[in-house]
């Protein structure tokens, strides 16, 4: 029996290996109970995946592949755990994918050989029934408390009355089962800290400064080369130039807050070939390796890189180092010149994660997706490059370079100034970003990134901060358009609406101002009560020649007397003011739709449409009506692929400019589905093509509160209701909570929320239009005061936010 279980456990061990390297999470879940491995014979117990619980160093390694080479996102992370004499490679998922370097780190998780499955949290409870292993000593204070509590002995088993959790291999027993997920917390912000937190390693000059970004950033560049190699990575020359336009780059985009010096060392010769460094990439570290190599070769010479903060090893080739340069930690490996590399590979050693976008899948700007690594094009720490290729304005708030003072938080709604961020200084009294929180994880960051040109110029890019990485998401406010991420941003006139949030940015205005800057207005609701504008459109001409001009008139009002934005969108790709009357040039032949959205700032819109035919053009419209419930649906975006239109406040459309022949067309709105009253696709012909819609029944979700809890006293509950299909269960997104009060020890929720990635989850049963969920205060004997629970909803793509979306409970005591 012992040598058919030793048999089964060694023809799983390869299996589980690479379980642990595809899905790091899963492995976890199906690691061997401890309950039942301690009772396992030894011969099993060797063929099984190693617990690892240890205190070592993470090393984070980021990668720029080059130009014209393309990488997966997770091709361009590698992370080494560093413990027990072993260099583990560490497979790690959820809240520790955007961690960076750090030393002297607890982590726990499972091993097989070198891969190890790291644990999101250090903090490891202890099974009930799992003993403790001999020579262990057990900690009788509870770390939470200070409280002296009843240590299990050795040999014993862990009970529900004797909690007991393990940390980087020291065993702790807590005199409450509930200071487990206080623990975990502690451990979480203390994690999350280190890298969103800032810079990863440099130290400034400056006595009593609180930044670890701010000085002179001494640089030790390394030009090295392997014995079989003929020629050198480089000359001198050329790295003192790279690194004298990254000294450049670092003091304007730091607003002189950083310097750097460098020092290139002559070429040093590696004491192995290509071949094996490749060999021990194997074994080891192989990137580590060649680092570690790279410096004591220098130090022969009189280069002595302890002296130095950041060192930069130019090499051509060599393990993970074909067509793709790294950094992290003080570490940074470069296999071509220029300086958008070493800014980028330099910016790991900062602390700093990719500039990443969130790419959704639900229609909205906001809502339902995933990440795309490098996917922030105008940041060089993403996909960016030049000068005017700036840290984006979360990291330089993270770095020490924009300071609190020079970044609006607005605490009430209003129009805000801002900046150009991207210029070599700061002005007093300027702010150059705006931030504002949208729930627990996200918030908004909205900055003028001027200095890129093009449709940047006349527009404001909007970032969410909270989702991973800390150098923040960038976000395409137009999902669906021509020009994907480059017309992203928020235009003049134009109001972006977080429908979740209830959260709205309109760009009134741009200033010619020293340096250029936006008028941003951000209201947040609820707003009850609110009626949307009404508005009409008239052309001067709907027929003209080329070089001719038409002028656009825009009759609006709003009941509430509320202010108006126009923003004006003409289906070629012109822009014009936020006014509501502007004329227009077309100097080409062509048919095209002019769109206009009247806006109240509020989350209300009248759009409104009219073609204009620009000479014998021999282009096609399409016009239809969409419809839900019987009623006209505003905002659908309709498509031919190429060309686009919006339906306005009547439901009506016009797509213009198009080929006679097969078209298929699409129709978009979060949350709807749409069928055609047509044959899909269309042949358009020449004269009148009619495609209406019909839109689907979509889901409507509501949170309230019902009542608040009272310690040793009533429950409080609050209640998700849902307009719509009922037939299925209905799973339901929520931010985690937030509030001045503790989940667990100061409440608890019945039924209770379930992770979902950084997310939580609530189910509405099948057969249900809603679920009641009970709020219970926690009876201790600490006088607490009044504390609150701050909950909002979430996308998931399944359903729609309405109106009420968040609320506070108060939590007597």
């Amino acid at each position: 029996m012992v040598a058919e279980g030793a048999q089964l456990a060694t023809a799983r061990r390869p299996e589980f290996k690479a379980l642990i390297v595809t899905n790091p999470q899963l492995a976890l879940e199906k690691a061997v109970r401890r309950v039942v491995r301690q009772d396992l014979p030894e011969e099993v117990v060797a063929q099984l995946e190693t617990p690892v619980s240890s205190t070592g160093d993470l090393n984070v390694y980021q990668g720029r592949p080059a130009e014209g080479m393309q990488l997966r996102g997770d091709q361009l992370t590698m992370r080494y755990f560093e413990a027990n004499g072993v260099s583990y490679k560490a497979r790690v998922f959820g809240e520790l994918e955007h961690v960076t370097s750090r030393k002297g780190v607890p982590m726990q998780g499972v091993s097989v050989d070198r891969e190890m499955a790291v644990a999101e949290n250090a903090v490891r409870p202890l099974e009930v029934g799992e003993r403790i292993t001999a020579g262990t000593v057990v900690e009788e204070t509870c770390p939470v408390s200070g409280e002296t509590t009843e240590a299990v002995s050795t040999g014993e088993a862990v009970s529900d009355e004797t909690p007991t959790v393990e940390v980087a291999g020291r065993v702790i027993t807590l005199c409450n089962g509930a200071h487990v997920t206080v623990m975990e917390d502690e451990f979480r912000t203390w994690i999350q800290a280190s890298g969103p937190g800032g810079a990863g390693f440099f130290v400034d000059n400056f006595p009593g400064t609180s930044s670890r970004a701010i000085g002179n950033l001494r640089c030790l560049y390394i030009r090295a080369t392997y014995p079989e190699q003929v020629s050198a990575p480089n000359t001198e020359e050329e790295a003192n130039s790279d690194m004298r336009n990254t000294a450049r780059y670092y003091l304007e985009s730091s607003y002189g807050k950083m310097t750097t010096t460098t020092t290139v060392t002559s070429l040093v010769t590696l004491p192995h070939t290509m071949a094996w460094y490749k060999a021990k990439d194997s074994e080891v570290d192989g990137l580590g390796l060649i680092h570690t190599e790279s410096r004591n070769e220098a130090r022969k010479l009189g280069y002595d890189s302890n002296q130095y903060d950041c060192i930069i090893v130019r090499i051509n080739g060599g393990p993970r180092l074909e067509g793709i340069s790294w950094g992290g930690g003080s570490s940074v490996w470069i296999t071509w010149g220029g300086m958008d590399v070493l800014n980028h590979e330099c910016g790991h050693s900062l602390g700093r994660n990719h500039a990443n976008y969130w790419e959704t899948t639900d229609g909205t700007a906001y809502g339902n997706g995933a990440n795309q690594e490098y996917g922030n094009s105008f940041d060089v720490m993403g996909g960016g490059g030049g000068f005017s290729a700036h840290y984006n304005t979360i990291s330089k708030r993270a770095l020490g370079w924009l300071p609190a003072e020079y970044v609006h938080a607005p605490k009430t709604n209003g129009v805000y100034r801002i900046f150009a961020y991207d210029q070599p200084q700061l002005e007093e009294g300027k702010r150059y970003a705006l931030t504002v929180a949208k729930d627990s994880i996200r918030q908004y960051n909205i900055e003028f990134h001027e200095a890129r040109g093009g449709l940047l110029a006349n527009s404001a890019l909007v970032l969410y901060s909270g989702m991973g990485s800390n150098a923040g998401h960038l976000l395409d406010t137009t999902p669906g358009s021509s020009g994907v991420k480059g017309d992203g941003g928020i235009a003049i006139g134009r109001t972006y609406s977080d429908l979740e949030a209830d959260m709205h940015f309109t760009v009134i205005g741009k200033n010619a101002t020293s340096p250029p800057s936006l008028d941003v207005a951000y209201f947040r609701g609820p707003f009850p009560g609110n009626t949307a504008p009404t508005a009409t459109l008239n052309a001067s001409a709907t027929t003209i020649a080329a070089n001719g001009s038409v002028t656009f008139t825009a009759t609006a009002s709003d009941a509430d007397g509320d202010a108006l934005a126009y923003h004006w969108d003409f289906d070629d790709g012109t822009t014009a003011a936020n006014s509501a009357v502007v004329t227009r040039t077309f100097t080409t032949v062509s048919q095209v739709t002019a769109m206009l959205t009247v806006s109240d700032m509020k989350g209300g819109t009248a759009r409104r449409h009219v073609v204009i035919n620009v000479g014998s053009h021999g282009k096609q419209s399409v016009t239809g009506a969409i419809t839900w419930n019987a009623q006209p649906l505003q905002g659908v975006r309709v498509s031919n692929g190429t060309k686009y239109a919006f339906t306005d406040a009547s439901g009506n459309y016009a797509l213009s400019g198009l080929n006679t022949g097969s078209n298929t067309l699409t129709a978009t709105l979060n949350g709807y589905t749409f069928t055609p009253s047509f044959t899909n696709p269309l042949t358009v012909v020449a004269g009148t093509n009619t495609a209406n819609w019909t839109a689907g029944n979509s889901t409507f979700v509501t949170l309230t509160k019902t009542a608040d809890p009272v310690e040793g006293g009533a429950n409080g509950s609050f209640t998700l209701t849902r307009v719509g299909d009922t037939s299925a269960d209905l799973m339901v997104r929520v931010s985690p909570v937030g509030g001045t009060a503790t989940k667990t020890t100061d409440y608890t929720f019945t039924p209770d929320y379930a992770t979902d990635g950084s997310y939580r989850t609530f189910t509405i049963p099948a057969g249900q239009a809603s679920l009641v969920v009970s709020a219970a205060a926690v009876n201790d004997t600490a006088q607490e005061g009044p504390e609150t629970i701050t909950l909002q909803l979430a996308s998931n793509g399944n359903y729609l936010s309405s109106s009420g979306n968040s609320v506070v409970m108060t939590v007597g005591d």
